[in-house]
């Protein structure tokens, strides 16, 4: 999920907020590329975004799917419908959500829709088996997420970064 205003940090260019040398939305493209093929992977958006020409850099324009941009909780929804089932979706402000963690989302989902939570808090982190809204539980991440909504979020998350506090993206077991 890449579309939205980013209002809490003042720019809609928060996915591209640089977090120790890279992109915040590239730390979460090669923690889930880990586990899913490339062309499995989509970029959820909206059509007219002034962020768009920057993700082109980096994606292919087949790996994006287009929302409405009415509000987060419906462009979820358009875009698991469109992509279809199962499906993991990762916001571009959680740069380092382990594999570990991914991995546990995934096997411990018993519910149509689980979503992965730190501290008791949803980080927009989510695994939907199906469209069932009426059937699903949440997921204790096995350590803190950081979310980054805010400059202090941003130092936060710099400061692991200098600390080593984080998982490096290397094996890579497609599916």
């Amino acid at each position: 999920m890449a579309g939205g205003k980013g209002s809490r940090l003042g720019t809609s260019y928060k996915p591209v907020i640089n977090i120790c040398g890279k992109p915040m939305i590239l730390w979460i493209y090669d923690t889930i590329r880990q586990i899913v093929y490339e062309r499995n992977i989509y970029i959820a958006t909206l059509r007219i975004h002034n962020l768009l020409p920057i993700l082109y850099k980096f994606f292919s324009e087949r790996n994006f799917v287009f929302t409405s941009g009415i509000g987060y909780e419906y462009d979820i929804l358009e875009a698991v419908r469109r992509v279809g089932f199962p499906v993991i979706v990762l916001p571009s402000d959680t740069p380092f959500v382990s594999l570990e963690d991914l991995l546990y989302l995934i096997f411990s989902c018993k519910s149509a829709i689980c979503n992965l939570i730190t501290k008791s808090k949803y980080v927009g982190i989510s695994f939907w088996q199906s469209l069932n809204i009426n059937d699903y539980s949440n997921i204790e991440s096995r350590k803190e997420i950081i979310n980054v909504n805010t400059e202090e979020d941003i130092i936060t998350a710099i400061n692991q970064c200098k600390r080593g506090n984080f998982e490096k993206n290397s094996n890579t077991l497609p599916i």
